[in-house]
């Protein structure tokens, strides 16, 4: 029975007067200021996180569940030392239904460069204790990133997330999107999530606040994620599946408007409760939806992390036999925009005040591929068995590769002419330029200069903490596409096509040495994990 979604349906959630923007965590912290000290009744079942750190501040999360009302008052409590003993620090903090009864306190006034430990407590309950850190400053010597994307619940076991928290060498995770996915049980990866016990909730696609909401509890329910989150500080961004498949600007590939309503409403409730959820910092002077953020790392590095999907992106072009030259037209227009120009500018003004700073390496986190990639001729290198299992999609793909179009039109292949315009402001602004990139659940280490681009910039693109692969998506043996793409494409140094897992990259101030950690099997409970695709970079002279 299909289901239609009406207006009311979309924003059921939503305060009465129907307004959309969020409460921000500092008017409800100012609201617990005259509150009854007393706190609440209500359980810590999600755990807690923390995020966008800076120098002297962090912003810490949990939710509270069990609570009625229209509003309750907890408390967050900071130390120096995970027995809080040292240095405590605490306050109140207002929540409600409102805000989907999550909490988010922006704890300011920090010292730079330490470790702090936090909890929250409710009138009958102590939440787990999470530890966090601020940002240096001035001289770093030493800064580890582990960098991820693409868990799609149902696929299989967060065993990257449990591997990550495990680790003493990352004193940050960046999530490059797909946090959560909005797929219904039939949808992508519910035959295995069956077969895993893994199968979503609500049981249908994501489409209204509530839907949105509930995922993001199961997804928070999982004891790999909160064992993340309680143990590193996290930057988030989305890419398209927090909200639909392949959406842009203006819509998504996976969203109809007949039975699913207004996109834009859809695509607002989508993004509340991403920053319910997420333990990120909610722009003050912008939209929501311009979700780009810098962080710098003393004068080791500078992070930024760009919104790649609602603001400007051009709606993705499809390939049509009949049409070729019309696509490859559109292709190449000038204008074909993916970031916009407000975005563009505000990393012309990070990547030269950066520079001007004396910051050795500049990182840009983004949620999909960069490079150019080249398809490999599948018939050419597959056996007509391999030939026989690919699916009929696939082959209408190929088809548009081997006239002349790139094979992920979702990709920055997509938008050739803005990702050169990035290009020059990367050679003309940055000193050392890295990109880190997700979305395409496979491993790679990439040499943008060997395809054209900025001499020494290099990309790791992370494989999915769970999302299939090439091999799996193509229905061919473990490993099998791997070779095929890197004599596609020469400037691609490392390529893992089924693995699971996470990038590991430590910065000096000589030197960037990136790696993957791979996981064999994330179906099971038991795996093996492998540091394999090791790329070390010098880094230029100032």
């Amino acid at each position: 029975m299909t289901r239609r979604i009406t207006r009311r349906d979309l924003l059921r959630g939503v305060a009465p007067a129907g307004a959309l923007a969020l409460a921000p965590p500092s008017a409800l912290a100012s609201a617990a200021e005259g509150a009854c000290a007393a706190p609440n009744a209500g359980r810590f079942l999600h755990g807690v996180a923390s995020g966008d750190p800076l120098a002297d501040r962090v912003v810490l999360w949990s939710r509270v569940s069990g609570a009625s009302g229209t509003q309750g008052v907890y408390r967050w409590v900071l130390a120096e030392d995970p027995d809080f003993r040292r240095g405590v620090r605490s306050g109140p903090v207002v929540t409600g239904p409102q805000r989907d009864w999550t909490i988010k306190v922006d704890v300011g006034g920090l010292p730079p460069g330490r470790s702090w430990w936090y909890r929250f407590e409710s009138k009958d309950h102590v939440s787990p204790v999470g530890r966090t850190r601020s940002l240096p400053v001035g001289s770093v010597e030493r800064f580890g990133l582990a960098v991820c994307s693409c868990s799609n619940y149902p696929a299989g076991f967060f065993h990257a997330y449990r591997v990550m928290a495990e680790r003493d060498d990352i004193d940050l995770v960046m999530h490059l999107g797909d946090y959560l996915y909005e797929y219904g049980p039939e949808g992508y990866a519910g035959a295995q999530g069956r077969a895993l016990g893994r199968v979503v909730s609500p049981p249908h696609a994501l489409v209204t606040l509530a839907d949105y909401r509930a995922r993001y509890a199961q997804y928070r329910s999982d004891p790999d994620l909160q064992a993340l989150h309680a143990r590193h500080p996290m930057i988030a961004i989305w890419d398209d599946h927090e909200s639909a498949n392949d959406c842009w600007r203006g819509g998504a590939e996976n969203h109809d408007p007949d039975t699913e309503g207004d996109w834009f409403i859809r695509r607002e409730v989508a993004t509340r409760a991403w920053y319910e959820w997420l333990p990120v910092r909610e722009p003050a002077d912008r939209s929501l939806l311009a979700a780009w953020r810098s962080f710098d790392v003393g004068d080791l590095v500078t992070l930024a992390v760009i919104e790649a999907r609602h603001v400007a992106r051009d709606r993705q072009l499809v390939f049509d036999p009949a049409r070729l030259e019309e696509v490859q037209a559109r292709l190449a227009e000038p204008a074909r925009s993916l970031l916009g120009t407000e975005q563009m500018d505000w990393l012309r003004q990070q990547w030269t005040a950066s520079h001007a700073r004396g910051v050795t390496w500049q990182l840009l986190g983004s949620p999909v591929v960069m490079a150019p990639l080249a398809t490999p001729d599948l018939a050419e290198g597959l056996s007509p068995d391999d030939q026989a299992r690919l699916p009929a999609w696939l082959r209408e793909r190929l088809e548009g590769t081997r006239l002349g179009l790139p094979y992920n039109l979702d990709a920055w292949d997509g938008y050739p002419a803005e990702r050169q315009r990035l290009y020059e402001l990367m050679a003309r602004h940055a000193r050392n330029p890295v990109v880190v990139s997700g979305d395409s659940h496979t491993a790679w280490s990439i040499d943008h200069a060997a395809a054209g681009g900025p001499a020494g910039l290099v990309e790791i693109g992370v494989t999915a903490v769970t999302s299939p692969g090439f091999d799996e998506t193509l229905r061919l043996p473990p490993g099998r596409m791997a070779p095929l793409l890197r004599a596609a494409n020469p400037h691609v140094r490392f390529v893992d096509t089924w693995r699971k897992g996470f990038a590991l990259l430590e910065f000096t101030p000589e030197r960037l040495t990136a790696r993957h950690v791979l996981l064999d099997d994330v179906t099971a409970r038991t795996f093996e994990v492998t540091e394999v695709g090791g790329l070390s970079v010098s880094a230029a002279p100032g």
